[in-house]
């Protein structure tokens, strides 16, 4: 008997090369095992089988072929690499989690700061808390309602370059995943939503490890031109991934968001520099002047390097776009 089982060539078998086994001979319960790996090159749900047997008789003088398994389904889940620390303000008095649990009313006073944004009235500046840090803090008046944390991944085709592991629109789903993982590691609420302002998980699913995996996991590029991201309430974080944004683009999320955000920006020129000229800058120092703390991507750093800029960036010179 032959056997042969369909497997997509993203799931690890070469191109043309399919699994096959011959079994001559059944064991006494007349049965087989066969076992073969499976080396996925892509993240995705891919389709294993079915698996077809095809029997013959001794002289080889009739041929019999008959579907032994149908088809399963195979989830192949996007990389995930441990990260450390956290951007400045998550975690440290603007959104620190379970906030929401002490919140009454319009909020307790107590002397809180944050870094110093452009546009931030001088009256607030703390200067003793500015003196220890060595750098412009903010007082906070009282402690804001916590409303959770919004995760924004750009998988726009238009705004992201290469192909296959290798292109940028990979790296930034795997980037996704390594940050959510991270957050809830932390106790953060996270709401993972796509370029369009589609949720993907429900709302502050601080539980749903897997249920994220496996939205990312099948997550596929969106023909979508504009970045419209979601509406936020007050006290909500956002971190986006993005890929190649528009100045148009630019000015439209950062309305949406004038409280400002964290981002990860990739520049996709490094993954296909035939492409064109890269923008990558230009946009960051945009979203910096509009009090966004950012990181640039490119092709040849891993996340966790990515994460430990955005961790690193000094808040007050981004805001001052130094």
């Amino acid at each position: 008997m032959r056997l042969s089982d369909a497997t997509p060539d993203a799931a690890g078998p070469q191109a043309g090369a399919p699994p096959r086994f011959t079994v001559h001979r059944l064991s006494s319960h007349g049965t087989a095992t066969l076992t073969y790996p499976l080396r996925p090159l892509l993240r995705g749900v891919h389709r294993v089988g079915p698996l077809t047997g095809t029997a013959t008789d001794p002289l080889g003088l009739a041929e019999f072929d008959q579907e032994l398994a149908g088809p399963q389904r195979l989830v192949v889940l996007p990389r995930v690499v441990p990260l450390r620390g956290m951007p400045p303000a998550l975690g440290a008095g603007e959104g620190t989690a379970g906030a929401a649990l002490n919140h009454q009313g319009q909020g307790t006073t107590d002397v809180l700061v944050r870094p110093y944004r452009q546009g931030d009235e001088l009256r607030r500046v703390h200067w003793r808390s500015s003196a220890r840090h060595d750098d412009l803090m903010v007082r906070l008046e009282e402690r804001p309602w916590r409303g959770g944390m919004t995760l924004l991944l750009d998988r726009r085709d238009c705004a992201h370059r290469g192909r296959g592991a290798d292109s940028s629109l990979e790296f930034a789903v795997g980037l996704t995943a390594s940050v959510c993982m991270h957050l809830f590691t932390h106790g953060e609420p996270v709401t993972l939503v796509t370029e369009d302002g589609v949720a993907l998980t429900p709302p502050g699913s601080a539980s749903g490890r897997d249920q994220v995996l496996d939205a990312l996991a099948g997550i596929r590029p969106s023909a979508r031109s504009d970045l419209t991201g979601p509406e936020l309430t007050a006290g909500t974080e956002v971190v986006a991934v993005l890929g190649a944004v528009a100045p148009d683009q630019v000015e439209g999320l950062c309305a949406r968001h004038p409280s400002g955000g964290h981002a990860v920006l990739c520049d996709t020129a490094t993954w296909d520099p035939a492409g064109g000229r890269s923008n990558a800058a230009q946009t960051a120092a945009a979203m910096r002047r509009a009090g966004w703390h950012v990181a640039v991507a490119t092709a040849a750093m891993a996340p966790a390097q990515v994460w430990d800029q955005l961790v690193a960036a000094p808040a007050f010179a981004q805001a001052g776009g130094r």
